[in-house]
């Protein structure tokens, strides 16, 4: 019998028992809905959608002045389409708003988390109860391991881009073990209530499901000292998943390439935090011996969408999440551009309704051979990371770093829009390469079919954003994706 499977499918309830957590149950229900016929998930969809209008029309402050200023209202959902009437909900909204105007204050509980994101370019702060957690983990559960060698149980190692003391939002009083929590709540000195038993599910989780090395954030403009570090400790840690940014992943893989060391084998390389570029994926696999599996969510949303076998697209749980890809306020046809909208068909404590996560991305709906039915997602990075140049074309962050992967003298770049119809280019060369800075923004400029002048200059390194994740384009003509105006045009070898 596999092991991975028993401790999958037998250890792992067992250790959920103590907490009470319905985590399993809700997977069980992602994966059967993955199956389903199309026209029926959208049925289940547009039940949770009328009750969560309701709900926020009754008792949200934010959503209640929103829906009576658009003379909307649960009743006019006659299909999801409808959901279109609604203005986009947007990260001002929440920051203006939070916590009395969006929060449902007759389901307030001592349960209740804050949970504070991490974006690249802003944070937003966002509640999640008992329930919603629960739906948050069984989501977890099945994007980490549908279709992948990877295993609850079996060890994982993470390198974040910034140091996080807890599991899951703004834990509360817990210990640092699950024995250490139940021996607490044992003998009084934590009260046994709803806060305990969630802390009690995040340490279950922690400590003995998903148990992790943390490692420290690569410094990338160190030498190469940090990154032998790190690959020693990876051989000894010898973990089933590795988890970090794109740009850890991709700077580890180039180390493991120049410098000829025998690599470590680990079967499931996960990109966190920020799109990778599908150009870095072959060398990425290539450089740890196993395969890279992707999914996509967020701290305020959690998983929304995850990768099969196939490695054709995200498919989206779409018994967790509405997700919608607009734009100029419509739904774009199929393989077209646009921003990614996101309603949370779970969180009944705080609704998050069209709520504009920040990214770009098409949608296919075409059948996939694994045999799901849910659609699927092909994210091409932030909206505030896309060019829109003349014409309305769009050059969004996939395609700006598929191009400069294609030069192999350079390690990394940075292109920044300025005003007066510029390109500033900051370019990062490989160990002993010499650049033709001149040859490089001239074959950019043509590629971009931008009549523009671009300065161009070597750099020793790209540096983070204070988040720790990495922007390598800088927009400033992004807002022209937020307004209401002409369809942008999409070329025709762009679509799916």
């Amino acid at each position: 019998m596999n092991l991975g499977w028993l401790m999958q499918e037998c250890v792992l309830p067992l250790m959920l028992l103590p907490t009470r957590s319905q985590a399993m149950k809700h997977a069980r229900r992602i994966r059967q809905c993955q199956r389903m016929p199309l026209e029926k998930l959208r049925g289940l969809q547009l039940n949770r959608l009328r009750e969560l209008v309701e709900l926020a029309a009754a008792e949200s402050p934010f959503y209640s002045d929103l829906f009576r200023a658009n003379g909307f209202d649960a009743e006019m959902l006659g299909s999801l389409d409808d959901l279109q009437r609604v203005p986009v909900t947007t990260k001002d909204d929440v920051e203006a708003n939070f916590p009395d105007g969006m929060v449902i204050a007759s389901r307030r509980s001592d349960d209740w988390q804050y949970v504070g994101t991490r974006g690249t370019t802003r944070r937003v702060m966002v509640v999640h109860d008992f329930q919603r957690r629960d739906f948050q983990r069984a989501a977890i559960m099945v994007a980490l391991t549908e279709d992948s060698p990877y295993r609850y149980g079996a060890g994982q190692f993470s390198i974040p881009p910034d140091a996080c003391s807890v599991h899951c939002g703004l834990e509360g009083n817990r210990a640092d073990s699950v024995s250490g929590h139940l021996w607490a709540i044992a003998s009084g000195r934590i009260k046994r209530d709803r806060a305990a038993i969630s802390d009690l599910r995040g340490l279950v989780m922690e400590k003995w499901i998903q148990p992790t090395t943390i490692w420290p954030p690569l410094s990338l403009d160190e030498g190469d000292l940090p990154l032998a570090e790190c690959v020693a400790a990876l051989r000894q840690a010898k973990p089933t998943q590795l988890t970090a940014l794109p740009e850890y992943l991709k700077a580890l893989a180039d180390y493991l390439d120049r410098s000829g060391e025998d690599p470590p084998h680990i079967p499931v390389v996960r990109p966190m935090g920020a799109n990778l570029p599908a150009s870095w994926k072959p060398a990425i696999a290539d450089a740890f011996r196993g395969s890279v599996r992707e999914h996509y969510g967020s701290r305020e949303m959690g998983p929304m969408a995850f990768d099969c076998g196939q490695a054709n697209g995200l498919h989206v749980m779409m018994d967790q999440h509405l997700i919608e890809v607009v734009r100029d306020g419509a739904t774009v046809g199929e393989g077209e551009l646009g921003r990614v909208l996101v309603t949370d068909l779970n969180n009944f404590a705080m609704p998050l309704i069209r709520y504009d996560i920040g990214d770009l991305a098409r949608i296919t709906y075409a059948p996939c051979a694994c045999g799901r039915t849910s659609p699927r997602l092909l994210l091409e990075g932030r909206v505030q990371d896309a060019f829109v140049l003349s014409g309305g074309r769009v050059l969004t962050a996939e395609d700006v770093s598929n191009h400069f992967a294609e030069l192999p003298e350079i390690r990394d770049f940075e292109l920044t829009e300025m005003r007066g119809n510029k390109w500033a280019l900051r370019v990062v060369p490989q160990p002993l390469a010499k650049l033709d800075l001149q040859q490089i923004g001239d074959r950019f400029v043509t590629w971009s079919g931008e009549s523009r002048r671009i300065n161009v200059r070597s750099s020793t390194a790209i540096r983070p954003e204070s988040s720790g994740k990495y922007r390598h384009c800088k927009s400033l003509s992004f807002g022209k994706l937020l307004a209401e105006q002409e369809p942008i045009p999409v070329a025709a070898d762009r679509a799916v």
